[in-house]
């Protein structure tokens, strides 16, 4: 790991997010979008750090710095993992970080979902944890690949009956996961639209009068219905 990972930080709240897919990602769709305009949003009030790889969701390597900690936004910073995704080097992230916040971004990654949550229930780390499963774990999500998801799905029903947050998008994903895991604490669920970034400048104007034209920018995916 770098040196710089054990670093100096402030007194403000130190956050880790943790998901396999970081902008300048984006075939991995929307969750590797909202997590950094999530980061964005959050760095005047937590000092973050985001450990991620390297890799787009088709295995594309990203145009990164790799396996070193790298500015993002004003604040932050984001180790892209391309050799070093895996346990030793998410262990020496939590020793050296020793993040008050842990945020778990998608449900089925052994690395930055399942070993994290293991490692609370362990007593490993002593983080408080929340998990986003980003859609994962709503109906239309568990028909595809379903073999892979039934696997996991018995371990996360097992690691996510304990205590950390939740956080859900949407009142559909929030009923959906009540539905298959209905033993999960309402208490622990937090609802919370995902975050749009507000630092883009607008380009162009419209006219009163002319035609206005929209285009829908979407993943073209079963999950989303566009097919």
């Amino acid at each position: 790991m770098s040196a710089t990972a054990g670093e100096l930080f402030t007194q403000k709240p130190k956050l880790l997010l943790l998901y396999d897919y970081f902008e300048p990602a984006y075939k991995a769709g929307g969750p590797a979008i909202s997590c950094a305009n999530l980061v964005r949003f959050l760095e005047d009030d937590f000092e973050i750090r985001v450990f991620t790889r390297a890799i787009d969701i088709d295995g594309t390597v990203l145009d990164v710095e790799p396996d070193k900690w790298v500015a993002f936004a004003q604040r932050s910073k984001v180790f892209y993992a391309l050799s070093c995704w895996n346990p030793v080097a998410l262990h020496s992230v939590f020793n050296k970080y020793n993040p008050d916040v842990v945020y778990i971004n998608g449900a089925y990654s052994l690395i930055g979902s399942i070993l994290p949550l293991l490692s609370l229930k362990l007593g490993w780390i002593q983080s408080r944890l929340v998990i986003a499963p980003r859609g994962m774990l709503q109906r239309s999500s568990l028909k595809i690949k379903r073999f892979k998801k039934s696997l996991f799905l018995p371990m996360l029903r097992w690691l996510m009956n304990q205590d950390l947050k939740v956080h859900v998008t949407s009142e559909q994903e929030l009923d959906e996961l009540v539905e298959l895991m209905p033993q999960i604490d309402l208490s622990r669920i937090f609802l919370y639209g995902n975050v749009v970034r507000h630092d883009v400048k607008r380009r162009g104007s419209h006219e009163p009068g002319n035609t206005l034209r929209l285009v829908t920018v979407a993943l073209v995916s079963p999950m989303k219905q566009i097919m």
